[in-house]
């Protein structure tokens, strides 16, 4: 380096190795805005677990599989992912089937940064009856937004006024899952292979289930006659579409428990 008229001269290595350098941060820059569209699907989960704050072995028991199959996942080991497995990790991560598989580029709307969110993705995976119990869903239908503050692990529609007026015909509920709620808490509750939503009370050899529509009497399940009566998860919040003036649409309410 010198001094040439009162200004600084670089050698010309140093021209040459500065602009090397700015081309490689360009690069890099360039590199980074595309990183999420070139992600493989393993890359994917990882990305998307730890935004949710999962742990390898969280995410295992959130979908039945083993830690080793999602570290597998996660580092490309196993390059074709089934179809019963992409289901319940995507369910799991709250994301799409489509986008985990890299088939859609974009992330999900609201969906980066987490932190920062003020709606989350919930997937809405059937319906469930508020009079007769409805043949229990097991795959989602589409994903419905949620405020971020809900600790909901899915969502299903009301069908039925048995919980009138606490819950409409067409309500969206939002569901933790949980294996035990108690006493007088509403919750869904698997009987064999249908679901319903009711007020739970239990019993020494089973489940009462309750209404909150006066028309429709308490049901009471024992467990020596049926094969399954299981806890499904307690209701968290809902969701009510209103009907307003015609020209105006419709408005959305949500409520959390």
């Amino acid at each position: 380096m010198r001094i040439v008229n009162g200004k600084i001269a670089y050698p010309r290595i140093f021209v040459q190795i500065a602009c090397i350098y700015a081309r490689n941060v360009l690069s890099c820059l360039k590199r980074d805005s595309r990183r999420y569209a070139v992600m493989t699907p393993g890359e994917r989960i990882r990305e998307r677990r730890q935004a949710l704050g999962l742990t390898v072995e969280a995410l295992a028991e959130r979908t039945g599989l083993s830690p080793a199959t999602i570290y597998r996942y996660e580092a490309g080991d196993i390059s074709h992912m089934r179809a019963d497995k992409l289901q319940p990790i995507s369910r799991a991560l709250r994301v799409a089937p489509a986008w985990l598989m890299g088939w859609e580029d974009e992330w999900p709307e609201g969906l980066r940064p987490l932190a920062s969110m003020k709606r989350q993705a919930i997937p809405l995976i059937g319906e469930v009856a508020a009079g007769v119990p409805i043949l229990a869903e097991q795959d989602y239908e589409a994903w419905v937004d949620a405020d971020d503050t809900l600790r909901a692990d899915y969502a299903l529609t009301v069908r039925g006024d048995s919980m009138a007026p606490t819950y409409l015909d067409g309500d969206v509920l939002f569901v933790r899952e949980q294996p035990d709620v108690d006493n007088g808490t509403v919750a869904v509750v698997l009987v064999d292979d249908s679901a319903s939503v009711k007020h739970v009370y239990h019993e020494a050899d089973g489940v009462t289930l309750t209404s909150d529509n006066p028309a429709y009497p308490p049901m009471r399940f024992r467990l020596s006659e049926h094969d399954v009566i299981r806890i499904l998860g307690v209701v968290v919040g809902y969701m009510r579409v209103y009907k307003s003036d015609p020209l105006k649409g419709v408005r959305k309410g949500m409520a959390v428990r």
